[in-house]
Order: C-alpha cells, then structure tokens, then sequence
C-alpha cells in the first residue's frame, strides 16, 4: 500500500506522542451522577435531614470525580410509600440517559420496606445504572443483595418499632390506685 508521500505503509513506524497519549488515556467519559435525598415529618428533627444528607452525597459525588447532574429529593414523605413524587421522578429519568449512577445517603433512604426497597433497586440495576449506598458502591450477587435485603427489614423493623413506641407514649395510661 502506498502513502501520499510514496512511502510504502510497512516503513511508517508510529512514534507515541507522550502529551497526546498521556491525554487521551486521561480522557474517560465523564459519570453523571443523581442523588436521591429523604426525610419524612418525623425525621426532621433527626441527624439525617435534608441538608446534611445533600452534603454529604455531593461530598461522595465529587470524592469520585463523578458530574451532578440532577437533584431528587422527598421532603416531608414517608419511606413506606412508593408513589413518592421525586422518587417516580427518578424511576421515569432511569430509563433515560440523563444519568449513570444514583447516590442515596443510606438504604432506608431508597424505602422503609424491603419489598419497595427490592423494587426500586431493581428497576435502576436493570435499567443499567450504578448505586452508590451510605457510600459504598452497590454490587448485584448475591452478597450484594442480602446486604441490602437485611438493611430494608431493619428499616422494617425500626419503624415497626417507633411507631408502637410512639402510640404508646400518645395512648393515655390507666390509672391505678
């Protein structure tokens, strides 16, 4: 094969030019990230409020050099219901390409049911995104999922557990004497 200078092809030998490779390596799309924050009504009062979680998330986005670009958050919403409205948000851009990995601040955060937990992390995962959880990269096996499992039945169980202590505290006691 011959060139435009007349060379023959066999005689071309590449050199590396190390400015342009050592870019070019460098040069790895960029990961566009989501983060998904909630609180319910309850909670406000907690550690875990909307800001310190918004920190803390965008904290762990740019840490992995990963770009925000999209923001959901239920304010005031309780866990236990699946029709959240950033949340169904979330779900619909999911099956865009508006995003590659989604941040969520902890499991509970995603639901306070292991079964809308189940669901949601499924939907994402089959729709080929990545979730980062509590800060950990989330991994589908079976580890990965029984993690993720025992976390969604203690949020659960939690839950159960301060919603029978708080209607105990409401209920008024009997008197005795």
């Amino acid at each position: 094969m011959k060139l435009l200078d007349d060379t023959e092809a066999s005689s071309v030998i590449p050199i590396s030019d190390s400015t342009l490779g050592a870019g070019l390596e460098s040069m790895k799309p960029m990961t566009k990230a989501a983060l998904y924050a909630r609180v319910s009504t309850d909670a406000q009062q907690k550690e875990a409020t909307i800001e310190s979680q918004l920190f803390e998330l965008k904290r762990q986005i740019a840490a992995a050099g990963h770009v925000l670009v999209k923001e959901y958050i239920d304010d005031g919403i309780t866990g236990t219901r699946l029709d959240r409205p950033a949340l169904e948000q979330l779900r619909q851009d999911a099956k865009t390409d508006l995003f590659d990995r989604i941040y969520f601040h902890a499991a509970d955060r995603i639901a306070r049911e292991a079964a809308h937990q189940t669901i949601i992390v499924g939907e994402l995962t089959k729709r080929g995104k990545k979730l980062t959880i509590g800060g950990k990269d989330y991994e589908e096996t079976p580890e990965g999922k029984l993690t993720l499992n025992l976390l969604g039945l203690f949020s659960e169980y939690e839950r159960a557990k301060n919603h029978r202590a708080h209607d105990a505290r409401a209920a008024p006691s009997a008197a005795y004497g």
